[in-house]
């Protein structure tokens, strides 16, 4: 056995603080699953900062109305859109700030890396 890693010896305060940034984790991952699919990132990218209908989005990413709303539907139920209906029409947007945040910095970064 190493005696490299001694984790009985770490503060408990700082062993707690990292345990509850770990709680978390499933839902994290549940978001990064729905975020994984590159049609529902386009749709987040799509979204960043503007509300469009459903329509207009299937045309942006040329897909169809039904498989739009079938990434859509991916999205809504892990939180990472919100949608507001109007007539026969249903617009979407990004549901917060932290969605929009998570949406900015990936792109940021690929930009960066490129």
């Amino acid at each position: 056995m190493s005696a490299a890693c001694a984790v009985h010896d770490w503060d408990p305060s700082t062993l707690a603080d990292l345990k509850s940034k770990l709680a978390g984790r499933q839902r994290a991952t549940a978001l990064f699953k729905a975020l994984s699919d590159a049609n529902r990132t386009g749709l987040a990218l799509a979204l960043s900062g503007r509300e469009l209908c459903v329509c207009e989005l299937a045309s942006l990413l040329s897909l169809s109305v039904p498989s739009t709303s079938y990434h859509l539907r991916i999205l809504r139920q892990e939180r990472l859109v919100r949608a507001r209906r109007e007539g026969r029409r249903v617009f979407y947007t990004l549901d917060d700030e932290h969605v929009a945040a998570i949406i900015t910095q990936a792109a940021a970064h690929v930009a960066h890396r490129e």
